[in-house]
């Protein structure tokens, strides 16, 4: 599992599937309360 923070609040984690030959990935955004 690899897993890059960028400095702008995205988070992007890449992983093998342990079951299937792919890659699967999650990212997820992080903000500021209030700055919507």
């Amino acid at each position: 599992m690899i897993t890059f923070d960028f400095s702008n609040g995205v988070t992007l984690t890449l992983r093998t599937s342990g079951t299937e030959p792919k890659i699967k990935y999650y990212s997820e955004l992080r903000s500021k309360p209030g700055s919507e």
